[in-house]
């Protein structure tokens, strides 16, 4: 685990890049990963594609980086870096209802720049993540039992891709395929640019001031199987472009949990989330506390107990609701100062879920088989978050997503943490659910593999079709994801020989 900051220039290169170029440390959300690296920072297309010729023939690997948040160092190369963050401008259209922004725009920055009573269907927990950077992660947020992922928002997307060309794509047109095979990529297939989203028009919802704020109502539940019971029902009921509502759940160590429905509204400040509070010192010194196993499972009964009674309401500004997770990266600088570690690692698996008593049953029985795996591997999540996501039938149908956090302490190393997240990872695929790509990954090769089968040989295909030459990559998809792509792409080729992939992925890396 990496103590030293993050930000440190040591050297500017000389060669011949077509954009200045220096030499950086560079770290993933967590603070585990850490990379040393040649970084180019081009500020339109024409540089963007001038620096991916330049490496094409140099022999160099690109990986893209933009606000840095990845879960599990997909945006942390070792070789040649490019850094999408003057890809910025943000432009929004009531007229038509869209908003349109480039890839390296912040989504705090996307958030502010909107008029007053519009939003967009998701906005995701941190505000500094890069536009690119969450929908090709395939995020969703606390709106998704509503609109369903990140991507379910996008009309188009615009990306350079290895060869130089400008590529347009959105769902009906010639890159159809492109376009879908964008959320979970991490950045394989080409330079996301600018990102087209749809708006929604809660006007009516607005203050006199324009602001707009988020009321959440808790219901407290004795078990997991009643908090699931109730999400069903959520996601039974037809979504409301006027009145949106999301959901999310809680579960508390122990065995209770809280489920939160959120709703838009015009209300008057009142009292706030505890979780809300980015940026009071006092959520700060929490954040810490929380890290420490025997503190977190402590406060949590806490809070459960005395802080939330079943049907209490909250009302936050909709930053502070959305944005919930920067007090993480708040809390991280006065924690190195003090020389305390702040590292924090996160997977994301994702289940079926069609609102059946059996679904729930299942889900529920999976949920207890993980808490069983932290009492064998002796772990204490710093918290567990219970995610519902609406689908399309019948192109997709609803999913759940359970995320587990664990701070690592000073006497935890990341190994101990990964032997956990394995085992969650081999138990979802009992229960045919997955870990996500784009969000932290510690499966092995074969569950992997296995969990993600066809996204794996779409995302194959794509790459040769679009990336053949193997300009796009680095330690993840070195590492982690390649294996995998090239496992999953055997076992629907019925074939075992390493070559036939190893062509069809532009070589060995």
């Amino acid at each position: 685990m990496a103590s030293e900051t993050t930000d440190m220039v040591s050297e500017t290169t000389t060669g011949p890049a077509p954009v200045p170029t220096q030499v950086q440390w560079v770290e993933d959300y967590p603070g585990v990963r850490r990379a040393r690296a040649e970084h180019a920072r081009p500020t339109n297309e024409d540089e963007l594609r001038a620096v991916l010729s330049w490496a094409a023939r140099a022999g160099r690997t690109i990986t893209l980086r933009g606000g840095g948040q990845c879960l599990h160092g997909q945006s942390v190369g070792d070789d040649l870096v490019v850094d999408l963050s003057a890809f910025d401008r943000i432009a929004v259209d009531t007229a038509s209802g869209v908003l349109v922004a480039g890839a390296g725009a912040r989504w705090s920055d996307v958030h502010a720049a909107l008029p007053p009573g519009w939003v967009l269907p998701n906005l995701v927990t941190t505000g500094a993540a890069s536009v690119g950077g969450t929908l090709i992660a395939d995020s969703a947020s606390r709106f998704s039992s509503a609109f369903g992922t990140e991507a379910d928002g996008v009309r188009r997307a615009r990306l350079v891709t290895a060869d130089g060309s400008i590529i347009a794509c959105d769902r009906e047109g010639p890159h159809a395929a492109l376009f879908r095979g964008l959320p979970g990529s991490v950045g394989l297939l080409g330079v996301l640019t600018s990102v087209e989203h749809r708006l929604i028009d809660l006007r009516h919802l607005a203050a006199a001031d324009g602001s707009l704020r988020v009321r959440t109502v808790a219901r407290k539940h004795p078990d997991a199987r009643s908090l699931l019971a109730d999400l069903a029902l959520e996601l039974h009921e037809p979504p409301s472009t006027r009145a949106p509502r999301g959901a999310y759940g809680l579960l508390i160590p122990g065995g209770a949990a809280l489920l939160f429905h959120s709703m838009y509204t015009h209300a008057p400040r009142a009292r706030r989330m505890p979780n809300h509070r980015r940026k009071d010192a006092l959520r700060v010194l929490l954040e810490r506390a929380l890290r420490v196993p025997t503190v977190n499972r402590a406060v949590w009964r806490g809070i459960f107990a005395h802080y939330y009674a079943d049907g209490d309401h909250f009302v936050d500004d909709a930053a502070d609701f959305a944005f919930f997770m920067d007090a993480r990266t708040t809390a991280r600088g006065p924690a190195q100062l003090l020389g305390l570690t702040s590292a924090l690692v996160q997977q994301v698996i994702e289940l079926p879920f069609v609102g059946t008593v059996g679904a729930c049953r299942d889900v529920g029985a999976l949920i207890d088989r993980c808490a069983g795996l932290c009492l064998r591997h002796a772990i204490e999540p710093m918290g567990w978050d219970v995610l519902p996501v609406r689908g399309d039938p019948p192109m997709r149908s609803h999913t759940l997503r359970l995320s587990t956090t664990i701070a690592l302490g000073e006497t935890d190393d990341e190994g101990k943490a990964a032997a956990l997240f394995a085992a969650q990872a081999s138990a979802a695929l009992d229960h045919g659910g997955r870990v996500l790509p784009g969000k932290g990954v510690y499966a092995d090769t074969a569950t992997l593999a296995a969990s993600c089968k066809e996204q794996l040989v779409a995302l194959a295909r794509l790459k040769e079709q679009w990336d053949p030459s193997g300009l796009f990559g680095g330690p993840f998809y070195r590492d982690v994801l390649r294996p995998a792509m090239q496992r999953a792409s055997r076992a629907s080729a019925g074939t075992t020989t390493d070559r036939v992939v190893d062509a069809e992925l532009g070589g060995p890396s």
